[in-house]
């Protein structure tokens, strides 16, 4: 068999592997952050370097378009086929009328990174951020911060105009009933990020983040439950078809992971594992027909569900202890099989350290103040730990 015939082959039988999701060609190899589509055929996708891609033939090919951008690009929402926003880093807003053709600035008035948009109608929308909370009520043309300035916000959900919950760091969970004039806390349980958050109906909501964290209300938010994820991947998106089937993705590169409920997030069970590369949003346009984006511009998508998986290989963890916490100079790793592999992301992601290690120590002094995921690679054993540095 010719070199190029078996390599072809190897690919196909590799992606076979993924039983019911299949690899779409995106084009680019940038981090793709939020995907959405407006109907079976056109569908949408942003990321890193003001990367916005489109696909008009259900995935089977996406072309880039022209932003106008080039800081990272973290949400995307249609209102219709032809109207749609992005909300960045940078305060970067830019909305659409043409269908994706021409994307337009529009001031919101900050500077701080923009981490979800969410519109209820065509006119009433909702921004997140690093301690700033926007709104617009006449589809976008202005844009007014209210009600939060101390949060770390990185999902916005509104069941109505009035009612809507945001998610963030520390576990912070907040809720507004007057549009987010006032927001009042509550009581997550979790400590950790918490990265997105969906409602299938006025009292039952999911939330998912860092470590395979899943929690759920059926009170409108009054209690959260953690529900058993089966994961220690970050699970960076969540979407629910309906009362009872939702999705998960997530994962850290070169790993990512989707997880399935067909009973409204009582259990989840693997629909995709070992992805070759970190999930960052999942979007069903039906109940059957989705696709999770990624890192390195990876797409997936599925036509049944995601039903049909063939597992490729299952990380397993240990218990690896790291020393001290928080830690300012070197970290260190009791219990450790070596040599290892180390990567080290922040908080949103990004990937800070890849080292192999010979020793049960590791510098870590150059890294920024802030909380850190380490994955631990020995072998067959991948394990995922955190620490903060000081």
């Amino acid at each position: 068999m010719k070199k190029g015939l078996l390599f072809l082959f190897c690919i196909n039988f590799y992606y076979a592997s993924y039983a019911q999701w299949y690899p779409q060609s995106s084009g680019t190899n940038r981090t793709l952050l939020s995907v959405y589509f407006t109907d079976s055929l056109t569908g949408y996708a942003a990321g890193t370097n003001g990367t916005i891609i489109k696909t008009q033939n259900g995935g089977l090919s996406w072309t880039i378009l022209n932003s106008g951008k080039t800081t990272q690009l973290n949400s995307i929402f249609f209102t219709n086929a032809n109207t749609g926003y992005v909300a960045g880093n940078s305060g970067v807003i830019l909305r659409t009328d043409n269908a994706g053709a021409t994307w337009v600035p529009i001031p919101g008035g900050t500077i701080q990174d923009l981490w979800s948009v969410f519109f209820k109608d065509p006119n009433n929308g909702y921004i997140s951020g690093s301690n700033v909370f926007l709104k617009t009520s006449n589809a976008g043309t202005n844009w007014t911060s209210q009600g939060m300035t101390t949060q770390y916000l990185l999902s916005a959900f509104f069941t109505d105009v009035n009612t809507g919950y945001l998610a963030g760091d520390n576990g912070k969970i907040v809720k507004t009933t007057d549009a987010g004039i006032t927001w009042v806390p509550l009581s997550s349980g979790y400590f950790e990020y918490l990265y997105s958050i969906f409602f299938t109906n006025p009292n039952t909501g999911y939330i998912v983040g860092t470590g395979g964290i899943i929690l759920r209300t059926v009170n409108a938010g009054a209690n959260w439950s953690i529900i058993p994820s089966g994961t220690s991947f970050p699970l960076h998106s969540v979407f629910f078809t309906d009362s009872i089937t939702g999705y998960t993705v997530g994962g850290v590169y070169p790993s990512g992971i989707i997880l399935k409920t067909v009973n409204a997030g009582s259990n989840w069970t693997v629909s995709l594992s070992n992805a070759p590369n970190g999930l960052e949003s999942v979007f069903f346009i039906t109940k059957n027909t989705g696709y999770a984006v990624g890192d390195n511009g990876i797409i997936v998508k599925t036509t049944n569900g995601g039903a049909g998986f063939v597992d490729i290989a299952k990380p397993e963890s240990r218990n690896i202890i790291l020393y001290p916490d928080p830690v300012t100079r070197t970290l260190y790793f009791s219990n450790l099989n070596k040599p290892a592999t180390i990567s080290i992301y922040n908080a949103s992601g990004t990937l800070m350290m890849h080292e192999n290690i010979y020793n049960s120590s590791l510098d870590v002094s150059t890294l920024p103040e802030g909380l850190y995921l380490v994955k631990i690679t020995e072998d067959n054993f991948i394990t995922f730990k955190k620490f903060i540095k000081e």
